[in-house]
């Protein structure tokens, strides 16, 4: 027998004892035929459950390691596609950055606008609130100035009444309408009327007292006309003198020389 013969009968030998009919089995089959003990099948059934046991470890290790295959394979994709999004993501906050620094360049010039358009307006407010105010005070100080002016001219004509005043009593009785001095704590800006009306009636006060001093040297005229008209009168009649010299020489009543003097 040559050697391919041999080796052609080992691979029967082999494919018979892996499709189950192992000749040792045969043989066990021929000694149980010999024995005369009856084949009920439970070694077939052994080597069926053998062999699908076998396939089934198989399959399983083959399942196993296709899940595990499956799997990293869609892990890699994820991981992936995470780079990528990730660097999509990136590019997006960039763009939203340059859009955020551009409405914050706008803001900022529309803020310095605003700033600048409000402090000039507050500027011209408080110009004009100065105005109104500096309008006020003076005001009031035209009114104080004018209250006193008025003061003045009052103060100025009780005084000339008083100079060309000769009877005691009326002197009296003017002392009582001497003028107050106003209280300038209660006179303010509204109260510049009044003192207007009073600064109007200033200068008739120098006209007054211009007048009181045209009047008061007629008055003395009429009282230095009166003793010569009376020389006249004792030249005419020297017995009228004699009369009245013969009254000098009467005793005088005290209570009158009081009053005389």
């Amino acid at each position: 027998m040559s050697p391919r013969d041999e080796q052609a009968e080992t691979d029967v030998a082999t494919s018979f004892s892996s499709n189950g009919s192992d000749p040792d089995g045969l043989s066990s089959e021929s000694d149980s035929f010999a024995s005369g003990k009856p084949d009920d099948g439970t070694t077939f059934l052994a080597d069926l459950v053998k062999a699908m046991q076998s396939t089934a470890a198989a399959e399983q290790a083959r399942s196993t390691e296709l899940t595990e295959q499956r799997r990293q394979a869609h892990v890699d994709a994820i991981r992936a596609r995470e780079a990528i999004e990730a660097e999509d993501l990136r590019e997006l906050a960039k763009d939203d950055v340059k859009g955020i620094d551009s409405w914050s360049d706008g803001e900022i010039k529309r803020i310095k606008l605003e700033r600048e358009r409000r402090i000039a307006a507050r500027r011209e407010q408080l110009h004009l609130r100065l105005e109104e105010h500096r309008t006020v005070v003076a005001r009031e100080v035209e009114a104080v100035e004018a209250a006193v002016a008025t003061y003045r001219t009052e103060t100025e004509q009780f005084f000339r009444r008083l100079e060309w005043e000769t009877d005691p009593v009326a002197i009296a009785r003017q002392a009582g309408t001497r003028p107050v001095f106003p209280v300038l704590e209660l006179i303010g800006p509204d109260d510049v009327l009044s003192g207007t009306d009073g600064s109007d009636a200033t200068p008739d006060a120098p006209a007054a007292i211009a007048e009181a001093e045209s009047d008061a040297p007629d008055a003395v005229a009429v009282a230095d006309d009166q003793p010569v008209e009376a020389s006249e009168d004792a030249e005419a009649t020297p017995s009228d003198e004699s009369a009245t010299s013969s009254a000098d020489d009467r005793p005088v009543d005290p209570v009158i020389g009081v009053m005389i003097a």
